[in-house]
Parts: C-alpha cells; sequence; structure tokens
C-alpha cells in the first residue's frame, strides 16, 4: 500500500514540473497584425438606386455597391461622382462640384459640396431642384427618414424650393421621381441594368414565357454574364425602336476606339406586359 501512495505521489510531481515546463519554457509566437482578419474591413454587397436628372424628373438607377469603410452613403456620393450609366442624365457633379465632406449627425447628413469653377453661380443652374434632391433622395434611400444639410464652398445657400429653403437640411422628395409608363426600350434598357448589378432573378423575370421554358434559370445566369462582359467592353451611344406587327426590335448601339457593336432585342406582349425573346446567342453585328 505504501509502494501505492509513494507511486501516486511520484506521478503527481512529475506532472507539476511537465505543466511548469510547457507554461514557462515553450513560447507560442505572436501573430503579426497583418494576419488578422478586422472585421470592420470586410467588403459587403448592396443594391440600392441612384437618382439622376432626367427631362422630366428624377431618374433611378440600380447600382451594386462594394461598401468596405462602413458608410454607405459615401458610397453612394462616389457611386454617383461616376456618372449615369445612361448619359443623357446629369447630376450635379458634371458642374465642376466636387465632394469635400460628409457626415452624419443625429439622422441628418452634413454634405459640403466645392465649386471648382471661378465665376460659377449654383443659383443659376438650370432645374437646381432637380439637382438637389437628386443628391438628397440617392443619400435618404435607405434612410428615408434622414435629413440633408447641404454646402457649397463651406457656405448655405437661402433659396426657397418645394416649400423648403435649402439653407436648413431638406428632407427626401418622393415627388419628384419620375414615373413614366414602360416602353419595349425601357424592358431592355432595365433588363441590362439588372444584368449589371447581378440581379438575375430581376432579369430573368422580363423574359418571355416561351425564353423562360427554353432557357433554365442557371443557363440564363451563365448567359447573361457573357453578355455583360461583352458589351462593358463598349459605350453604349444610342437605341432605336423598330415596330413591327407583333413585337418590337430594340437596337442598341455600342462603340469603343476600335469597333462599333449593335445588340438586337426582340420584345413582344405578353398579358399586357412587355417581354423580351431571349436566345442563347444573340443577334451581334461589328463594324
Amino acid at each position: 500500500m505504501k509502494i501505492l501512495y509513494r507511486g501516486l505521489l511520484f506521478l503527481f510531481i512529475i506532472i507539476i514540473f511537465t505543466s511548469y515546463y510547457f507554461i514557462n519554457f515553450i513560447q507560442i509566437d505572436e501573430m503579426e497584425a497583418k494576419h488578422y482578419m478586422d472585421p470592420s474591413n470586410e467588403i459587403a454587397s448592396f443594391n440600392t438606386n441612384l437618382y439622376f436628372v432626367g427631362s422630366k424628373g428624377l431618374i433611378s438607377e440600380e447600382r451594386k455597391l462594394y461598401i468596405q469603410d462602413k458608410f454607405l452613403e459615401m458610397s453612394l456620393l462616389s457611386e454617383m461622382m461616376k456618372g449615369a450609366k445612361d448619359r443623357r442624365l446629369k447630376s450635379i457633379f458634371d458642374y465642376s462640384i466636387s465632394l469635400d465632406s460628409l457626415d452624419i449627425i443625429n439622422d441628418v447628413y452634413y454634405v459640403n459640396l466645392n465649386i471648382n469653377r471661378d465665376g460659377f453661380s449654383i443659383l443659376n443652374v438650370e432645374n437646381l431642384d432637380l439637382y438637389v434632391w437628386s443628391l438628397v433622395n440617392t443619400i435618404t434611400e435607405n434612410n428615408t427618414d434622414a435629413r440633408v444639410q447641404l454646402f457649397f464652398n463651406g457656405e448655405k445657400i437661402f433659396k426657397e424650393m418645394h416649400g423648403y429653403n435649402l439653407s436648413n437640411p431638406l428632407p427626401r422628395l418622393e415627388s419628384l421621381i419620375y414615373h413614366d409608363e414602360v416602353s419595349p426600350s425601357d424592358v431592355v434598357i432595365n433588363f441590362i441594368n439588372y444584368l449589371t448589378v447581378a440581379r438575375y432573378d430581376q432579369g430573368y423575370n422580363l423574359l418571355s414565357q416561351s425564353s423562360r421554358n427554353e432557357v433554365s434559370y442557371s443557363e440564363f445566369k451563365l448567359l447573361a454574364d457573357n453578355l455583360i462582359q461583352e458589351i462593358n467592353k463598349y459605350q453604349e451611344v444610342l437605341y432605336f425602336t423598330q415596330k413591327y406587327d407583333d413585337y418590337w426590335n430594340i437596337v442598341i448601339k455600342y462603340e469603343n476606339d476600335n469597333e462599333v457593336l449593335y445588340k438586337n432585342f426582340k420584345v413582344v406582349e405578353e398579358d399586357n406586359l412587355y417581354k423580351i425573346i431571349f436566345k442563347k446567342n444573340f443577334i451581334t453585328q461589328k463594324k
């Protein structure tokens, strides 16, 4: 029995010394900071609308943003400064105006814009109200209760518009967003915009029933990617509509430095809605 107790005591002493050795002599290298994945640097994708000025009001364009700094509104304005996909649409940044700063305090966005042209007065801009609210509506797209306080070169502008003074924080105005009757060409433009921001579900819904019967959703996504990769090599120049007895042919002209590309989209009417005939190979004409 004494031998057993001595054995257990000896084993206990061995365990204590072994543990002490590992704690004091085994060194674990610290991981360098650059190897840590900081959650604040994770990139998130986000679908949203930007608002640009058209001839009849504010026109929305859907964009897919990749946000890293967790400041969505700054990403919105950065994307807006790149310009509209439809070159007929404009924003306030087309008037030699740049963004100086953007801050938010208690649901009020403070936007300071720099005017980079000598002798230029923002008050002389035609349809200034639309340019102002293209900013306001874009910034508040995902926070509709917020307001936007604008500064130009650090100063407020005192001017009444739509019952509000530009010197005060401005609310979102849905009434300035233009909603037109959908035309066959609108369906095609919307279709391309959906594919550009990877909204394949929305694009697939714009296909005719016969097209959906022929092309599965998984096939459509692959074909849609190929289409966007092709047209992204060009700049859209114009589009026009050819009307026939039972369908419309929408022709979009693209150009780059080397060649011209024409894409044809056939549109039919189904259940009082315009739908696109989607074939596995679009008609392409290059010159």
